[in-house]
């Protein structure tokens, strides 16, 4: 185009965005005369996600210039015009509708177009049909209820079936319910979020059947109870881990998409902040040199109150007191911009702390085996049995391990190599020692391609009954989500029929 101007994205797009939809304002008024927008929050419009650049030590967003034509409804080749040529509906929760019209599968399939070919057979990501997304869900949701409340798994499996006249007893409604109600689902491979959003419209499917046998005289719940539902869901129940930071970025998307689809503007409510609900990090290693990072005298800290890292900046006055983790994080769901700015660097500030004392403790007795050799080495004249030389070597090549993670961590940008379950969803393992359900699509990565994370799966004891050098990643994450779950929870994964044989 000649004579192309850059206006839209600058003067629309980032004040919707960015001062808009982020900041709460008397009656939604906006910027523009008569157009009222609802203050949606969830960190989903927060700029810190853009990329940054400092300016006389101000860190501020990038600017990023997008052609108008690129938004002009009239052009055939712009972004609305590529958007016309399909039906949209944000409905997630049909596996029958599947021809009617594009909806949040898509933003599955533009997760899986965003992992190039070559990088796809490296990270094993493949896209899950809804159907069966459904399918496992159901399964997994019956097996859960008939062992927690005494529900038949052909009574969950009827309510599921649109053409099966099913109905609860109001005893079984209230038992289901209560079983609903402290529900633990993980994904550990969690891509776009596919099993998550599946999961979500299961369990409503089955709070709509307990609703209708409690309510006779009103069985459909107002939008309000609908909405409520989704929060409660999306707060207790639903936790994802990917190795990819951006397929978790897809997936609060489709959470938060999941939200917002059936409110009015009057309805509007802020969304949640899905920080440690959906997480980045490698699912399958909780280790360093085999050995877990989370030591007991470790663990216990996690259940401890502590005094927040910013206590003089309390919003309350029992901002003071001692908090403990998992009750910050909570907090942090429905936290407002302004505490949410206060609590991260609290929540950050407790979990670098145990893992920083977990890894002091190993560094320890490292040191104090490094002593003992030494002390070994002057009464034998500076020589030692090639035992304890190898033994020797192994401390010092750890100990310098350990050190290069501690110093690792103080730094802004630290990507931690492994993934500690007990200390980020903790609440979940005081309360039943696991997840109720774990479901995925593991990722198929042949063992050859696995790469470096092979020599710790290698010496884990978690993975000793299935190591091989030939395995398939699939394998470790069996292992993995097993252990995760509780006594008598259940496991939902696609496997490759080489596992049959």
């Amino acid at each position: 185009h000649s004579g192309e101007t850059y206006f839209y994205y600058t003067e629309v797009l980032e004040p919707l965005f960015f001062d808009t939809l982020n900041n709460k304002r008397p009656d939604d008024i906006t910027i523009w005369e008569g157009i009222r927008i609802p203050y949606l929050n969830g960190g989903l419009f927060d700029d810190g996600r853009d990329p940054q650049e400092m300016i006389g030590g101000k860190s501020s967003r990038i600017r990023i210039l997008i052609p108008d034509s690129l938004f002009d409804p009239n052009d055939v080749n712009g972004l609305l015009g590529f958007f016309n040529r399909y039906n949209f509906t944000i409905a997630n929760d049909t596996p029958l509708e599947q021809d009617v019209a594009v909806d949040p599968e898509m933003l599955g399939k533009v997760f899986e177009n965003l992992l190039e070919e070559r990088d796809r057979g490296q990270s094993g990501s493949f896209y899950t049909p809804r159907p069966i997304v459904a399918y496992m869900c159901q399964e997994a949701l019956a097996g859960y209820l008939e062992e927690s409340a005494g529900i038949l798994r052909e009574t969950t499996r009827a309510l599921f079936d649109p053409d099966a006249d099913a109905r609860l007893t109001p005893d079984e409604a209230a038992r289901m319910n209560a079983a609903l109600d402290t529900l633990t689902v993980l994904d550990p491979a969690v891509g776009s979020g596919s099993f998550l959003i599946g999961m979500m419209n299961e369990i409503l499917r089955l709070r709509h059947a307990a609703y209708a046998a409690l309510h006779p005289d009103a069985p459909e719940p107002d939008a309000q109870t609908l909405s409520n539902w989704k929060e409660a869901i999306i707060r207790d129940t639903l936790y994802g881990v990917d190795i990819k930071p951006e397929a978790i970025e897809i997936a609060q998307l489709r959470l938060w998409l999941a939200l917002v689809v059936d409110q009015t503007l009057e309805q509007a409510r802020p969304l949640p902040n899905l920080d440690y609900k959906l997480m980045a990090g490698n699912s399958l290693i909780e280790t360093i040199d085999g050995e877990p990072v989370l030591t007991d005298s470790v663990t216990a800290m996690l259940g401890m109150s502590v005094q927040p890292e910013q206590a003089t900046l309390g919003l309350f006055e029992t901002d003071h007191e001692r908090r403990k983790l998992d009750e910050m994080r909570r907090d942090y769901f429905s936290a407002s911009p302004e505490e949410r700015k206060r609590l991260k660097p609290d929540i950050l500030h407790q979990e670098r702390r145990i893992v920083a004392t977990a890894l002091r403790e190993k560094a320890d007795s490292q040191e104090q085996i490094i002593r003992r050799l030494g002390k070994l080495a002057g009464e034998g004249r500076g020589t030692l049995k090639p035992a304890d030389t190898r033994k020797l070597n192994a401390a010092t090549a750890k100990l310098s391990r350990l050190t290069d993670l501690q110093t690792a961590m103080g730094k802004p940008d630290y990507v931690s190599p492994f993934f500690l379950y007990r200390l980020h969803f903790s609440e979940v393992f005081e309360r039943k020692g696991g997840f109720d359900i774990v479901v995925a699509n593991p990722p198929y990565v042949r063992g050859e391609l696995i790469g470096a994370q092979k020599d710790e799966l290698k010496i884990t004891p978690l993975y000793r009954d299935v190591y091989a050098g030939t395995a398939d990643l699939y394998v470790y994450f069996y292992a993995r989500g097993y252990h995760l779950l509780r006594p008598g929870g259940q496991m939902a994964y696609i496997t490759s029929n080489k596992y049959l044989r």
